[in-house]
């Protein structure tokens, strides 16, 4: 694997860059770009350059605002979705990739998705790993926001040793009891790497109860779309059901014995299902 690391500023913000190469990448072939979960950063999806199946393809993983090696912004509302979308769009352009293969998981997979709406004409393939369009009434996002804030002060207050405990321990990550030691190292060290202010800020202004609800927008999306989730996952299970329901170019991958975070219990499944369909599916 061939990987490199730099800034770009776009917008009055630098942001983080993974790219990284495995084999000989075909002109016009379209890169992937690959968009973390909260608490993560790019290099979460390193393991994918290492992969047998990533052959001949560019990909891009970047730090969202607020994570890794980004910049921090105390300022809420530069986090939100539509700050997200522009610039994205920005780093595409100044980069000058025309069309990607786009992947989120997670909070990344909302803003892939907002992006796929946003920028119909950028996305060749859109992948969506444990994505939700967000909630759809105005009083769930109301009930939300209020736990994303008590969660944004709670990281503040008591710092990101206590948040990780925390949240080690929530139902949604479970059965990652299963996932071998070495790799939750990793994943602590990532997570214990981040700044209170940079996660506080990002809950409070990119979290899903400020996030608008894109369920009827859904089926307005084009690009074929892989949808994965866990099998121990019921609830981003159905909802990505809810979504195929919705989509006109769709499959969906449940992985059987995982929860959320599919490509951390299961790397090698989720490869090669990921790359088979970047590779082969038009």
């Amino acid at each position: 694997m061939i990987s490199t690391s730099c800034h770009i500023v776009v917008n009055d913000v630098s942001y983080h860059v993974l790219d990284f190469t495995s084999g000989e990448v075909e002109q016009g072939e379209a890169p992937v770009v690959l968009l973390h979960g909260f608490a993560g950063s790019a290099e979460d999806f390193l393991f994918l350059g290492e992969s047998q199946y990533a052959i001949n393809k560019r990909c891009l993983a970047i730090d969202a605002l607020g994570h890794g090696k980004t910049d921090i912004i105390l300022n809420a509302k530069r986090y939100g979705m539509t700050y997200v979308m522009r610039d994205l769009d920005s780093i595409l352009s100044t980069l000058q990739i025309p069309v990607i293969d786009l992947v989120g998981y997670s909070m990344g997979g909302r803003m892939a998705l907002a992006y796929a709406l946003f920028a119909p004409s950028r996305i060749a393939k859109l992948v969506l790993e444990s994505a939700s369009p967000g909630l759809r009434t105005r009083e769930e996002r109301e009930v939300r926001s209020r736990q994303d804030a008590e969660l944004a002060e709670r990281i503040q207050r008591n710092g990101i040793e206590e948040f990780v405990r925390y949240w080690e321990k929530i139902p949604l990550f479970a059965s990652q009891h299963q996932v071998p030691n070495e790799r939750l190292l990793r994943q602590k060290k990532t997570r214990l790497s981040q700044s209170p202010d940079g996660l506080a800020y990002s809950l409070l202004g990119v979290g899903t109860g400020s996030q608008m609800s894109y369920w009827d927008l859904v089926g307005n999306i084009r690009a074929s779309t892989l949808l994965f989730t866990g099998q121990l996952d019921h609830k981003f299970t159905n909802i990505a059901q809810e979504i195929s329901a919705l989509m006109s170019s769709v499959s969906m991958i449940e992985c059987p014995d995982v929860g959320h975070n599919v490509h951390l219990e299961k790397p090698e499944f989720f490869s090669e299902r990921l790359f088979w369909f970047l590779h082969n599916v038009r």
